[in-house]
């Protein structure tokens, strides 16, 4: 079957404009990392108070101020020291708050390690709950997260307890403020899981996106929690109409909206309006071959990610490209049978 052509339009990972790079990590090895870490860390400076830290591929997003420091998504646990040390450097004010987008080991593996390093600035109100076998809260930073986060988490035994979120909410979004600036933390439709949430700086106008949006490779969808092709779309749609925004006319020359993927350079709304059309296209393609009666291995065979292989599957592999098309593949036959229509074939 003929298959629709790859979708064209601005690269992936358009730099802001004076963006820069530089070294984080005080006292570098000989081979680059700092000691006792396990990881180099790059820095680029997104706004005059945030930067986003990449460590093992994983994209930190900080805010500093004279109030304290926010991270999001810390990333590994054994990426914590060189990423603290990086912290330091960047910041004269401890760190706060940590955010963590969902319960991933990828983006909250170094939650505990980085809380541990800060203090918390909330010490009541009814807002915390206090982990297992921690007695000061204000030893550590606060971890922001969606409820359903912490239950995940909690449901680990071996986890530290510092690293379990001590302020949670169930609401549509989590604000505070904190250096002159809202800062929300924003639940998500269930996409990469049922957990996701993004976090805006509304003043810097940076965004970051957790797993929802991952430019060097196709969504990973967890449906064992929760997560959904549909869902992902509809994150993607609300980042690219309501969160995140181009400059008109576009003749100004500025970024507008900075969004800061898991992994990857720095993106704009045109990288996610790309990603975007990705997942829809792939997802018609299988839900035309699904009308035809054809089943999981022929999808497979039909090649339904051609034109967008080279620029999605090549870090994440043959089987990162199949297990996004089993997950299209199970989204459109659920819905199907929502519908009353036939059963997979």
């Amino acid at each position: 079957m003929a298959l629709l052509a790859a979708l064209g339009g601005p690269a992936l990972g358009a730099t802001a404009p004076g963006a820069t790079d530089a070294p984080a990590s005080p006292g570098p090895a000989s081979d680059g990392t700092t000691a006792g870490s396990t990881a180099a860390v790059s820095v680029e400076t997104l706004r005059p108070d945030v930067y986003m830290l990449t460590a093992s591929g994983i994209d930190v997003a900080l805010e500093t101020g004279p109030e304290g420091g926010i991270v999001v998504d810390p990333g590994p646990a054994q990426d914590a020291p060189a990423l603290i040390a990086a912290i330091t450097r960047l910041s004269h004010s401890p760190v706060h708050f940590v955010i963590d987008t969902s319960a991933d080991a990828d983006l909250a593996g170094g939650s505990a390690g980085v809380a541990a390093a800060g203090t918390s600035l909330v010490e009541s109100g009814g807002l915390i709950l206090v982990p297992r076998g921690v007695t000061d809260v204000g030893r550590f930073a606060t971890i922001v997260a969606r409820e359903a986060v912490l239950q995940r988490l909690a449901a680990q035994p071996d986890l530290p307890a510092q690293a379990l979120p001590s302020a949670t909410f169930s609401r549509s979004q989590f604000n505070f403020y904190l250096n002159g600036q809202a800062i929300e933390v924003i639940a998500m439709p269930p996409a990469h899981s049922d957990s996701d949430a993004v976090v805006l700086f509304r003043r810097s106008d940076v965004v970051v996106t957790g797993a929802i949006f991952d430019p060097t490779r196709f969504p990973v969808i967890d449906t064992a929690r929760g997560g959904s092709v549909q869902g992902e779309l509809e994150a993607l749609d609300r980042l690219i109409n309501t969160l995140v925004i181009t400059p008109t006319p576009v003749v100004t020359g500025e970024p507008g909206t900075l969004v800061v993927p898991m992994r990857g350079p720095v993106c704009q709304q045109a990288d996610l309006v790309n990603y975007r059309d990705m997942v829809a296209t792939v997802r018609m393609r299988v839900e035309t071959l699904v009308h035809a009666h054809r089943n999981l291995v022929q999808i497979e065979a039909a090649d339904v990610t051609q034109g967008y292989d080279r620029r999605f599957g090549a870090l994440a592999g043959t089987e990162g490209t199949r297990q996004f098309v089993e997950a299209v593949y199970r989204d459109v036959t659920a819905e199907r049978r929502g519908r009353g229509l036939e059963a997979e074939p």
